[in-house]
């Protein structure tokens, strides 16, 4: 009971959530959020604490118990930075934006192996640093009792949901503060699978405090980590304890239409799925999402690259292979890489160009028109599991001024300590669900526009 009591302290008074945001000059802002706790708010009882911790496993309810909810997600674009490159421009902004969130990420990682095991259990999840890219997506969240609309940004690499209060100093600029004053109680609002209002009473989340930088309409962010703060455990016993969710990224093409995220029983695809384990190291890093890649296949063949490039180093955090929605091109390690874009330049039949610089992409061809496009097939071969990407997931389409016609592999080298990543890009119009009841990650193609 003397233990318990003394998380319960670090919950309500000590704990600190740090996170960052891109500056418009590109440096790094900082801020800090602390766990709020409203007086007349039981949000941060025992009963809370132990199930947070895997102390108890009450669930809620069975009135406010619902199937699944669904909500929207918004492809971020940082028009501050974007609106007046070109298209060349704006690829090689996804390019190093990609690189810089695959470097935080390895950070974290780091920063996560290192911390002595006890420490990493009790504190890993409190903190919660993004840096807010084009190419990442945000939802909207509903918080406190009358409910406040927040957007915030929904991310697979941290666990902490935050958003910044009103009495912040300094503050980055939000159309959304919250004000602990205004409210009666920390219940989180949404939808439903069936559209209507569910409420979630005793929600934990963080509230900015010293903030800076800027979010472009951002007001914090939606943890979607395999923590027990995450939004995803903490909304499941709701949902009729289903911990699961998935996300379906429509095309870049279709930017401006949302994409669909859903949460329980509602989030697991109809028709066939592919599943493959979520990896054993993942619970030494319990944030991430983790996976074991055995190989990657080119035209159909595979590469036979060494399982070196794909192994997680328990004592440095380097290496290992993970499925993030915030990266926008896929990452991977420098020899896997480079075995992969040499045997891709072997099969493709389209004239080489060299739009490195413009680009940041290594391998990009001139072709005639979009139409029927003959490209090798790219394929990860997941432990259980093949994930092989559509023509649409694998090339970057660019048509210049002059109405020239290249297509770019929309795949990058790792520079994040030799960590692979699979990016967004790669999961487009594929409903990829993240089941922690079963332990694995599954995808399923799909018009995204239409699920």
């Amino acid at each position: 009971m003397a233990a318990l009591a003394k998380v319960s302290i670090v919950l309500l008074m000590l704990v600190q959530a740090y996170s960052c945001a891109a500056l418009r000059n590109q440096q790094t802002a900082w801020v800090t959020n602390h766990l709020h706790r409203l007086k007349s708010s039981g949000l941060h009882s025992d009963r809370k604490v132990r199930k947070l911790l895997g102390e108890g496993t009450e669930g809620a309810d069975e009135a406010s118990v619902s199937k699944g909810l669904r909500g929207s997600l918004i492809r971020s674009t940082n028009k501050a930075k974007t609106e007046k490159l070109t298209t060349f421009e704006k690829i090689r902004h996804d390019v190093e934006m990609s690189k810089k969130r695959a470097m935080y990420l390895s950070s974290q990682i780091r920063k996560t192996t290192n911390e002595p095991i006890q420490k990493r259990k009790l504190l890993e999840n409190f903190e919660s640093e993004i840096d807010i890219t084009p190419g990442e997506y945000s939802m909207e969240i509903s918080i406190g009792t009358p409910p406040q609309t927040f957007v915030a940004v929904a991310d697979t690499g941290s666990d902490l949901v935050w958003v910044q209060c009103s009495q912040c100093d300094p503050c980055f600029d939000s159309s959304a503060n919250f004000d602990p004053r205004d409210f009666a109680s920390e219940t989180v609002w949404t939808k439903d699978g069936a559209g209507g209002d569910l409420s979630i009473s005793n929600f934990l989340f963080g509230c900015g405090l010293q903030n800076a930088g800027t979010y472009e309409g951002i007001n914090g962010l939606v943890g979607l980590g395999r923590g027990p703060l995450s939004f995803p455990s903490q909304i499941a016993p709701y949902l009729d304890n289903n911990n699961k969710f998935s996300y379906c990224f429509v095309l870049n093409t279709n930017a401006s239409d949302t994409s669909p995220i859903l949460f329980g029983a509602d989030a697991v695809p109809t028709g066939t799925i592919s599943t493959t384990p979520i990896s054993s190291i993942a619970d030494f890093v319990s944030t991430f999402y983790f996976v074991n890649l055995n190989d990657i296949s080119v035209g159909g063949s595979p590469l036979s690259i060494p399982s070196t490039s794909f192994q997680f180093n328990n004592a440095t955090g380097d290496g290992g292979v993970l499925f993030d929605s915030g990266t926008t091109y896929t990452m991977l390690e420098s020899v896997a890489y480079q075995l992969v874009i040499s045997a891709f330049n072997n099969e493709i039949q389209y004239n080489l160009v060299n739009l490195v610089d413009v680009t940041g992409l290594d391998l990009c061809y001139s072709v005639p028109s979009f139409d029927n496009l003959v490209i090798p097939r790219i394929t990860f071969n997941f432990e259980a599991a093949d994930f092989d990407l559509a023509v649409e997931n694998i090339m970057q389409k660019i048509t210049d001024d002059s109405g020239n016609n290249f297509i770019c592999v929309a795949i990058t080298e790792s520079d994040a300590g030799g960590t692979t990543i699979i990016g967004n890009w790669q999961q487009q119009n594929f409903q990829v669900l993240y089941d922690l009841d079963n332990n694995v990650i599954g995808w399923a193609p799909k018009d995204c526009s239409s699920v």
